[in-house]
């Protein structure tokens, strides 16, 4: 981890600006994208125990994994910083019920008394290497948007995660893994599928042959994403994806002008 200007400069060097072209409605379902890397300092580790919930501690403990810990701390400073108040983070299996399924924040709500301010999630976030998406914050009006997504991703040493409105996935590898030639040609592709998969909420239970991957977005059983590559750290690929909104449909004209 990096601290003071050091992290101000990573920050600055990893900041991105994306766009869905020709939607605005678009631009709020962009997500929040951090990340930081292992490993944890003992006094980072304690701070962000404290910050945990009752249930995130206790897969610590069972666990004792700290790139679970800083995945969660990571989605914890995106909810505050977005939102204005902390939310629990859910994680139910969708068989069992037990806490190692999809992270999801259910529901959004506005800053009330007792609400976490920003920034007070427990780590220092100035010492951590930030990548951030400059988006407008969060917009629970906006149509299909049932609440946070939450996707969170580990590649060595790397804990990169995403957070926005409604569907979203972030994937992250090694540049020279080894990855399945039957569905993507190179490591790139292969992070834009599984970050659809992951968007999806099935993953790999879901047929990946179905999807259809492009450098900007992507399609699985008749939903659209934007997709995102993401600069990290050296030696990793990442890419994000979250639900884009439906196409509009275009009027054609006549010579006149009139609707035909």
């Amino acid at each position: 981890m990096t601290s003071g200007a050091g992290a101000r400069d990573a920050r600055a060097r990893t900041r991105h600006r994306f766009a869905v072209a020709g939607d605005r409605r678009g631009a709020r379902r962009v997500p929040d994208v951090r990340f930081a890397t292992l490993p944890l300092s003992a006094a980072d580790r304690v701070r962000a125990l404290e910050a945990a919930t009752p249930s995130e501690a206790e897969r610590y403990r069972r666990t004792g994994s700290d790139g679970f810990l800083l995945g969660r701390l990571l989605v914890h400073e995106i909810i505050v910083a977005r939102t204005g108040v902390d939310r629990p983070i859910r994680a139910a299996c969708a068989t069992c019920g037990e806490e190692h399924g999809r992270p999801v924040v259910a529901e959004l709500c506005p800053p009330g008394p007792g609400a976490t301010a920003p920034g007070a999630t427990g780590l220092d976030v100035t010492r951590l290497d930030v990548a951030r998406l400059d988006v407008p914050p969060l917009d629970a009006s906006d149509p299909g948007v049932t609440g946070l997504g939450v996707s969170i991703a580990h590649a060595g040493s790397l804990v990169v995660v995403a957070v926005g409105a409604g569907r979203v996935g972030i994937d992250a590898e090694r540049a020279g893994a080894t990855i399945p030639r039957d569905f993507a040609r190179d490591v790139r592709g292969w992070t834009r599928l599984e970050a659809v998969l992951k968007a999806d909420g099935r993953g790999f239970d879901a047929d990946p042959a179905r999807a259809r991957i492009g450098r900007t977005t992507g399609t699985l059983d008749g939903i659209r994403y934007a997709l995102a590559d993401i600069a990290t750290v050296p030696g990793v690929v990442t890419s994000v994806a979250w639900e884009a909104p439906p196409r509009r449909a275009t009027r054609r004209t006549g010579r006149r002008g009139g609707a035909r």
